[in-house]
């Protein structure tokens, strides 16, 4: 069987940190996952940052949602939140644009308009910016080759490569230029194009009727990938 921990694919690990605090004692369960991608709902989000602002975001877990607390020893109301504990040397984020419309039955995918940058900050994504600890991403020390062991670099990501439904485009590091890959060729691309090949439009396509109809932008991106090894820059 094909063994995906390759020293590739270990560049793209990422640790993440789900805490829940009880809202009667405050006391706080962090429970940590490993991933490879980070996922970011696309739903009513304008841009790549209102993605990552909403992966964060407190989620109040009240009433029927309220969960044990292991020090109340019943149910209580609780806040729950999402964070980047130890984030990956390649970030690879995928804008989730297929849901699944429960009134009506189908499945759609949302070509709404999402711009995402050139560059990206991470910093205010990560647990230690919620913990308090704004110095220092993570302790190096504790960490594994594949994180990125310096905290401050860490922070950064440049954009090198987008993935749509209908193909791709990567940067060539060294001469930062950009090509555009689909099933047929390759050729070089102008990124002062990406807003028009990947930022998507308005109009959402059901992908259980007939797709591509005219006026439907499906030009939207899926994936980005994004690296923070300051050496190639």
């Amino acid at each position: 069987m094909f063994q995906l921990d390759t020293a590739v694919v270990q560049q793209m690990q990422m640790e993440l940190t789900y805490a829940t605090t009880c809202e009667t004692c405050q006391n706080t369960r962090p429970s940590t996952q490993t991933s490879r991608v980070l996922a970011l709902d696309a739903t009513d989000v304008k841009s790549l940052n209102e993605g990552l602002d909403k992966f964060v975001e407190i989620e109040r877990l009240h009433g029927d949602n309220a969960v044990d607390c292991g020090v109340c020893q019943s149910k209580q109301n609780s806040q729950r939140q999402q964070s980047i504990k130890k984030p990956p040397k390649i970030l690879l984020i995928n804008l989730k644009r297929i849901r699944f419309d429960l009134q009506r039955q189908v499945r759609e995918k949302l070509n709404h308009y999402i711009s995402f940058p050139d560059q990206l900050d991470i910093r205010k994504y990560l647990t230690s910016y919620w913990n308090g600890d704004e110095a220092d991403t993570f302790d190096s020390k504790e960490s594994d080759d594949h994180y990125s062991s310096d905290a401050t670099a860490s922070y950064w990501y440049d954009l090198v490569g987008v993935i749509i439904h209908s193909g791709s485009a990567t940067k060539d590091r060294p001469t930062k230029r950009w090509f555009k890959f689909n099933d047929t060729k390759v050729e070089e691309f102008d990124f002062a194009n990406i807003q028009d090949e990947a930022f998507g439009g308005e109009l959402k396509m059901n992908l259980d009727e007939q797709a591509n109809k005219k006026g439907q932008n499906s030009k939207s991106a899926k994936k980005s990938a994004s690296s923070n090894d300051t050496s190639s820059n």
